[in-house]
């Protein structure tokens, strides 16, 4: 049980980059394709957990998603979901924004997410 334990954090991060990341759907026919797909995705997914450490974080993200969702209520940490969630909707802002490309200001960001919003209901 222990080493089970051990290793659920490794094991949820194969399970990402096969599941959210789409490394698992890969339709490789190429050794050398198929030798590469499943590093890459582990390559992406450690860049985006690096870039949400140290650009994307904000605690309010955690509270956010429980008011949204309230079956998170005991959920303290964001999932890699969220992480890529707030990556994207970044990237979408940062491409929209004319003055300023790069890091959006808060108010770009709850813009997106009302954009968001009104095309997903």
């Amino acid at each position: 049980m222990t080493r089970y334990a051990a290793r659920w954090g490794i094991e949820q991060a194969f399970a990402d980059a096969r599941n959210v990341l789409g490394a698992g759907e890969a339709r490789n026919r190429v050794r050398r394709a198929v030798e590469r797909t499943v590093p890459f995705a582990m390559l992406v997914h450690t860049l985006i957990i690096i870039w949400y450490a140290r650009y994307g974080h904000d605690p309010a993200d955690v509270d956010d998603r429980r008011a949204a969702q309230p079956w998170y209520r005991t959920k303290t940490e964001p999932a890699f979901e969220d992480m890529l969630i707030k990556l994207r909707r970044t990237m979408i802002a940062a491409r929209f924004s004319p003055d300023r490309p790069g890091q959006p200001e808060p108010g770009q960001i709850r813009a997106v997410l009302a954009a968001w919003d009104a095309a997903t209901a």
